[in-house]
């Protein structure tokens, strides 16, 4: 079974079990014990984290992570949730305390891993960008910016350029530690919005635990988006607070973020934007007693972030464009559902990632459960559903991240060429996050010991497996195909650069970052914006399925993993060798 059948399968069966054991278990209360915790539980909890950093600080030196470091990855958050469950103070800090550390170390370690060099593509774009405000003071001149969505403000790279150039860091590292800086507020931002709904320091921490172990929702890497999404959450907070307790200083704080998030990316806002349309329309369909106060602030909170990002993305043509125009592609897949061209095929597809889907299964499944569930409560009891405000931004968060992840997964289908999953799936998933806290507490919580198993099982498992996936080991998973520049790419990058001509045509391999390096150098070469065009004709070289002599290759230099090519004697027949080692070979094809 292929990824899409499995993601259905799991998707199913979770639903149909979650469901009933929700109808079983009921709404338990979320009181932690007042019982004293026993001692051996902090001796265990310390013995586990300091396993943990040495086995961090062993896959630092290897540069992959072992099986274990994901299976004491999920044993320590566990005994923050035991931990969590007591009244004390040291008891509510403590487990938040390890968690983030945690979070900060699962982001940072692919960078480690890989020597201190980043390793996305869009990583690299932002490096040569900041690389050149602090060079030369002004990002104007910068031929990459225009005329894409930054041509308005890079604001993003002009942060990490002030960075660099207060605290004397080189760009590269100024990027990793902005990478560890929007986790720990991502991270936050989940639990102090779960804090506030419910009060109960177990779901909260079980809301942080999912935002890093969902795959969708991964934070290895520094990049607009990152932020955006960081500032999104951190308006999600804003909102809740001020329908709460009404302040006028938060709109002031909303205007801020919702501008400073609109300019960096537009994924940030669209999570603000989609929630409290989704609150609102879920109070007007279905709670008769409208808190007046609530809906005010909401529906002044939502004008407001809309305006701002209106007002930024129509600044330029080029601006409104980039926002618009794959929304637009994304709803004409549906209105048309005629297939894009082929090039791309989604890599979780490939053989050999199958059981990543049951991480991207599990918060559908219990998101769906849990509004089942409470619809089908309200409907027997004949009475309007969710009267408290926290159910009542569970339910919307939920139909709207169910929406958006069942849109974003039907235009992967429809039209794989012309999707834009990635963008979509992530403001669903980062929403369902707090449902399906809600539903593992009441099983964690649940006098039932076999709701109390379940939810330990696939909460374990969940985090085993999500942690694992490309999305959040890109290292651990070297066969995924995915753009991943590594350290030994980089440094061949640094001389293959030199044997390269200007204004060449380049197809690179999905490990050596070519064009980044010349074009930190200083060398200017030509090649396709996205990657895909650039994966298939590297594929015909690996498989010897190219042509010779074909015009497209005339003046271009293509970059191979050598260990990849199928047949290297039939292949070096039909190119000129440029560069070659044991890892790439560069060549200019006949």
């Amino acid at each position: 079974m292929n990824f899409i059948i499995l993601l259905v399968f799991f998707a199913i069966v979770l639903f149909i079990v979650t469901t009933l054991l929700l109808t079983w278990v009921g709404e338990d209360g979320h009181k932690a014990s007042e019982k004293r915790k026993p001692r051996f539980v902090s001796f265990l909890l310390y013995i586990f984290v300091g396993i943990f950093f040495l086995l961090s600080m062993r896959s630092a030196l290897i540069g992959v992570r072992m099986i274990t470091w994901f299976y004491f990855f999920a044993f320590v958050e566990l005994l923050c949730l035991y931990f969590s469950s007591y009244s004390t103070v040291k008891s509510q800090i403590t487990p938040i305390f390890i968690i983030t550390v945690l979070a900060i170390t699962q982001s940072l370690m692919p960078i480690i891993q890989n020597k201190g060099i980043i390793f996305g593509p869009d990583q690299w774009r932002d490096l040569e960008v900041t690389t050149y405000i602090v060079e030369k003071g002004t990002f104007e001149d910068y031929p990459w910016i225009a005329p894409g969505f930054y041509s308005f403000i890079p604001l993003f790279n002009i942060l990490n350029a002030v960075i660099s150039k207060v605290l004397g860091f080189p760009p590269m590292l100024t990027i990793g530690t902005m990478q560890a800086f929007f986790c720990l507020i991502s991270v936050l931002s989940v639990y102090i919005i779960m804090k506030k709904l419910f009060d109960n320091s177990m779901i909260s921490l079980l809301a942080a635990i999912l935002l890093i172990s969902t795959p969708r929702l991964a934070i290895i890497q520094s990049l607009p988006s990152t932020a955006s999404l960081s500032l999104g959450l951190l308006l999600l907070l804003s909102f809740i607070k001020g329908s709460v307790v009404f302040s006028r200083s938060l709109i002031g704080i909303i205007v801020l973020l919702a501008l400073v998030a609109a300019i960096i990316h537009p994924i940030g806002i669209l999570i603000a934007l989609v929630a409290a349309s989704s609150f609102l329309l879920c109070n007007y369909l279905y709670t008769k007693n409208l808190v007046t106060q609530r809906i005010t602030f909401m529906k002044n909170a939502f004008v407001v972030c809309l305006i701002t990002s209106l007002a930024c993305w129509v600044w330029k043509n080029e601006i409104f464009k980039s926002v618009f125009n794959p929304l637009l592609r994304f709803l004409r897949s549906f209105a048309t559902l005629r297939k894009s061209s082929l090039l791309y095929y989604p890599q979780y597809q490939s053989a050999g990632f199958e059981i990543f889907s049951f991480a991207w299964a599990l918060p559908v499944a219990f998101s769906a459960a849990f509004v089942l569930t409470n619809f089908i409560k309200s409907w027997r009891k004949k009475n309007e559903i969710n009267f408290n405000l926290p159910l009542q931004i569970i339910t919307a968060s939920t139909i709207a991240g169910l929406g958006l992840i069942l849109s974003a997964f039907l235009s992967v289908l429809i039209s794989p060429g012309a999707a834009v999953e990635r963008y979509v799936s992530t403001i669903g998933y980062a929403l369902l996050i707090l449902p399906t806290s809600v539903v593992f507490g009441r099983f964690l919580f649940s006098k039932k010991k076999i709701a109390l198993l379940f939810a330990i099982i696939l909460l374990s498992a969940n985090i085993i497996i999500a942690s694992r996936s490309p999305d959040l080991a890109p290292f651990e998973n070297p066969t995924f195909g995915a753009v991943r520049y590594t350290f030994t790419g980089f440094t061949e990058a640094i001389t293959i650069v030199n044997f390269l001509p200007n204004n060449t045509y380049l197809y690179e391999d999905h490990d050596i970052p070519l064009a980044s390096v010349g074009n930190l150098k200083g060398s200017a070469f030509i090649t396709y914006r996205s990657y895909q065009p650039t994966r298939v004709v590297i594929q015909s070289f690996k498989d010897n399925s190219f042509k010779p002599f074909h015009s497209k290759y005339k003046n271009a230099f293509i970059a191979i993993k050598t260990d990849e090519i199928a047949d290297q004697k039939l292949f070096y027949n039909f190119v000129n060798i440029i560069y070659s080692s044991e890892n790439h070979v560069m060549v200019d094809p006949l």
